[in-house]
């Protein structure tokens, strides 16, 4: 065979000689047949395919039916044919469409109170209060019970209130157990649930926990599952549905579009609670719409007040996010109405998330009483959000709070203020209502006066601090709780922060007030305030106070205007930016002022817009630049073609302020705070760009000495460091009158304390000189029975059955164990004659070795009363060396026969290093020696010995 002249490669050569594989394919190259075509020639490669890939993943094929697959983790079927997710009811064998619960944006704020009866005594037991049950998040709920509720809406929630009185205990359970029963019924279906299949369900569950006797349990229970509410209630409590248009602004409640209540089908009148002849449970379920925000009121009890009043007085502090305050009002109004039973009201408001929604397509206004900021200027820019960003999602793990509390009674030891030093008598009843009272008038007044009532009304320690810090408790860390890096000198003053406290400061956005909290320590009131820096402008004026709102927009143009042209507004960046870096917690401080939110910010501080504004050829609008970046919103700089030759760069301040989350933003116009007494407004900017005041315009002026700006430069800032100078003056003067304060107070009580004690010790020294005294004076004129020394023999004091056979013996069982009458009686009588002898001096001895008649002298009884002393740490006599020195030992040793003869043996040894311990009771001295009890040691000794009378006058000290 003759080659080729053409050069083949190999694949071709085998090819022409018939050898070799017929078929190779390859992936790329121009050599065998390419991949895209392997579906063309071998289509039995591809049967599956299709079926593959329309099944989603995680299901198999069922062997029983072809098409239908199986998820074992969700317990669902996939149909092929119709492509739906299904599931088995067990209890008829059918397959039902699985719905996918829905997440709205609406969102859940409830909160309840609860009172006894008022004529009760105060030791009424915690059973006759109602029950109050608030989840505002089943689902949670749900998976600690191992249940798949995926098919029900968010936001899933359930308020409820469970009558107590005569049916405190039926009531009890109902609410520990309805929320698990209602889990478990909607378990049951995972398809949408009807209106009245929702309904339904809910009346089930309180069948369920109360066996089938709801109608004898004053129950009212309202579960939210998305845009529906079911509510229902039994005799003895009441509902109240109203559906009213969203608002964001609490100034004036919109008409309702829709109300129902549990006593609508009665005779209009007083809703109390449900009347007792109506029998049967009532219930409702309605739907909101997207723009719509709905009011709840549970009540359980007899309020003796009709709807229309009860939505009065709930609406206004619902619409602040106040819920358990609009609670706690309402039943300050039933006791006041009359209302004396066990009482339970409980409220929530459904609600919008969108801030569209709220304010119908326009930008929602910030609710006055819950951004209120601390200072004189209550719309002050100069703050930062108050909080140390964190890792979770955005949200603050260390918070600063402020708080007034008062304390009430509680089971257990009395409870006392520690800031007066007086036991607290309130219970809770009127502690709430005291702080709804305060809580009025704070309102009244912007909050303003949160220090100064605080310093007047508050039972908590950090209502002693100084100044703006009074009620403040420190940074909150959301693991760890009370900040622990504080003064070591000020430990008194460090306040205690129950779980409810810590719990609610992590749900107050900057500015906000928390609805009122109780905890064991009493009811709180919580504010998260607004760290604030303040700043001088020079020798620029206040505006001076004008009726007119023209006048002042016109006063604020000028002042604007004079503060640009003088450069002072450049002092005013340079000290912002020296006290942004000391600044502990705070996420940033952003001068511009154009309304943006957080995630727009640093596209539009690198955005230029360079141009002239006005006449002054040194202003420009350009680029805002962030002075001190933090996690809320980053410090991004101005790419390197625009950035001028130094970092300082001066812009108008930014009207935002950050949240816990980072995304709030307060709205409408922003004061600069210029001193501690007058805020100046300062107008909005042109177009709506931030004021610049270029560094080339600064360094232009600062070439020239002579030249007029640079003077006012020069100026403006020998006026910027004379007023940090006069800041830091009034500071350490502020500083130097609160550690003055401190000492008086410290040095008062002291004092006070070596005062009380002086008297105490000498109340005891009169009461050990006229003991002395009585002792003394019957040792020395005893009487004539008494001056006899007594008598002691074999059988003196002894029941003579108890004598044995050996003559001066007696056995040790009538003395140590037998407690019948005799043998008491002749204790007794051996008690009777030691005193006897103690107190004449001597005793005559008819037997052992003395002569029989001879006395024997007990003359240092008077000594020995004289020189009885009480030994205590708490007396300042006894001491303990907390650091011993030098090696010390214990020797044990064992000694055969009684305490008192061992103890004079060793006596005559050790001269008097020996003692005689015994370990006895204080308020029972000498045990049993005087009512004939059995001996021990203490008694034994007081036998053989002197010792009680020094016992007695211990006694009588």
């Amino acid at each position: 065979m003759r080659p080729s002249p053409i050069v083949q490669s190999s694949k071709q050569e085998r090819q022409g000689q018939g050898t070799g594989p017929t078929t190779i394919w390859y992936s790329s190259g121009n050599s065998g047949k390419d991949l895209w075509k392997l579906k063309a020639h071998s289509p039995e490669l591809f049967a599956d395919q299709a079926a593959s890939d329309a099944v989603p993943p995680g299901f198999e094929p069922t062997t029983s039916t072809p098409g239908l697959y199986y998820n074992r983790n969700r317990k669902v079927f996939f149909l092929a044919a119709t492509r739906k997710i299904l599931w088995l009811e067990e209890e008829s064998g059918e397959y039902r469409d699985l719905y996918d619960g829905q997440s709205l944006s609406h969102s859940f704020t409830g909160g309840a109170s609860s009172l006894g009866d008022s004529l009760l005594r105060p030791g009424v037991k915690a059973a006759a209060r109602p029950k109050i049950v608030v989840i505002p998040d089943l689902h949670r709920v749900a998976s600690a019970l191992k249940a798949d509720l995926g098919h029900i809406d968010r936001p899933f929630a359930m308020l409820g209130v469970f009558g107590g009185g005569d049916c405190a205990e039926k009531a009890d359970v109902a609410a520990r157990g309805f929320h698990e029963k209602l889990v478990r019924r909607l378990e049951q279906s995972r398809s949408r649930w009807s209106d009245a299949a929702l309904s339904a369900a809910v009346r089930g569950a309180l069948d369920d926990v109360t066996l089938g006797q709801a109608e004898t349990v004053p129950a009212a229970v309202t579960v939210l599952t998305g845009l529906r509410v079911a509510a229902l209630a039994s005799p003895g409590s009441s509902f109240r549905l109203t559906l009213r248009p969203a608002q964001a602004s609490s100034s004036t409640l919109a008409p309702p579009a829709l109300s129902t209540s549990s006593s609508s089908s009665s005779s209009p009148g007083p809703s109390q609670g449900v009347a007792a002849e109506k029998l049967a449970i009532t219930s409702s379920c309605l739907t909101l719409g997207e723009t719509q925000s709905l009011f709840v009121a549970l009540t359980a009890g007899e309020t003796k007040m009709v709807d229309e009043d009860s939505e009065g007085l709930m609406a206004p502090q619902i619409l602040k996010g106040w819920p358990r305050t609009a609670s706690i009002a309402l039943l300050r109004a039933a006791r006041q109405r009359g209302a004396s039973g066990p009482l339970a009201v409980a409220c929530a408001h459904i609600s919008p998330l969108s801030a569209l929604a709220l304010s119908g397509g326009k930008e929602p206004e910030v609710p006055a009483a819950k951004r209120q900021k601390m200072g004189p200027s209550m719309s002050s820019p100069f703050f930062t959000a108050g909080t140390a960003a964190g890792s979770g999602g955005g949200k603050a793990d260390q918070v600063r709070l402020r708080q007034i509390l008062l304390r009430c009674v509680a089971p257990g030891p009395p409870v006392l203020d520690p800031v007066r030093r007086k036991q607290v008598k309130r219970g809770q009843e009127e502690a709430e209502a005291e702080m709804l009272r305060i809580l009025a008038e704070l309102e009244s007044d912007g909050l303003s006066s949160f220090q100064k009532v605080c310093r007047e009304v508050s039972e908590c320690p950090s209502a002693l601090k100084g100044g703006e810090l009074a009620g403040d408790i420190g940074w909150l860390d959301r693991t760890k709780g009370v900040d622990i890096q504080q003064d070591k000198s000020k430990v008194a003053v460090r306040p205690q922060v129950p779980a409810a406290v810590l719990k609610a400061a992590f749900e107050l956005g900057v500015g906000e007030v928390h609805d009122l909290v109780t905890s064991d320590l009493g009811v709180h009131l919580l504010q998260r305030p607004c760290p604030m820096i303040r700043l001088g402008l020079g020798s620029c004026h206040p505006l001076s106070c004008s009726p007119s709102v023209e006048q002042a927009a016109e006063q604020r143009k000028q002042l604007w205007n004079t503060t640009l042209s003088s450069g002072k507004l450049l002092v005013f960046c340079e000290i912002l930016r020296a006290r942004a870096s000391e600044s502990r917690g705070h996420e940033c401080f952003a001068f511009y002022r154009q309304n943006l939110p957080p995630s727009e910010l640093p596209s539009a501080m690198t955005r230029p817009t360079p141009g002239l504004v006005g006449e002054n050829p040194e202003l420009v609008r350009g680029p805002a630049e962030c002075i001190a970046g933090g996690s809320g919103m980053p410090g991004r700089r101005r790419p390197e073609a625009d950035r001028r030759s130094s970092s300082r760069s001066l812009v108008d301040l930014w009207v935002g302020g950050f949240g816990s989350s980072g995304n709030r933003a307060v709205r409408g116009r922003q004061d600069i705070y210029r001193g501690p007494a007058h805020p100046c407004r300062f107008p909005e900017p042109q177009n709506g760009h931030a004021w610049c005041l270029t560094e080339e315009a600064k360094q232009e002026a600062l070439a020239e000495p002579k030249d007029a700006a640079a003077e006012v430069l020069s100026a403006a800032d020998s006026a910027g460091s004379a007023d940090d100078a006069d800041d830091a003056e009034d500071d350490e003067r502020q500083q130097e009158k609160e550690r003055r304060e401190e000492e008086r107070k410290e040095k008062a009580a002291a004092k006070e304390q070596r005062r009380m004690r002086e008297r105490e010790e000498a109340a005891v020294a009169a009461a050990v000189a006229t003991a002395a005294a009585k002792a003394a004076e019957s040792v020395q004129r005893p009487t004539d029975e008494e001056a006899q020394p007594p008598e002691l023999g074999a059988d003196s004091g002894a029941a003579p059955e108890q004598v044995d056979s050996n003559p001066g013996r007696m056995p040790y069982s009538w003395i140590r164990s037998d407690n019948m009458e005799p043998a008491r009686q002749a204790r007794r009588d051996i008690a009777r004659a030691t005193r006897q002898a103690t107190v004449a001096g001597a005793y005559k001895k008819n037997m052992g070795k003395a002569p029989r008649g001879d006395h024997v002298r007990l003359d240092k009884v008077r000594a020995m009363i004289n020189g009885t002393e009480r030994l205590a740490p708490s007396l300042g006599n006894l001491s303990v060396d907390a650091e011993p020195t030098g090696y010390r030992s214990t020797e044990i040793s064992k000694h055969d026969g009684l305490t008192i003869p061992v103890a004079l043996t060793l006596r005559a040894r050790h001269s008097d290093r020996v003692a005689v311990v015994s370990a006895a009771s204080a308020y029972h001295c000498g045990g049993g020696f005087t009512s004939g009890g059995r001996h021990a040691l203490e008694e034994a000794t007081c036998v053989q010995t002197t010792l009680f009378e020094s016992l007695e006058k211990v006694q009588i000290e």
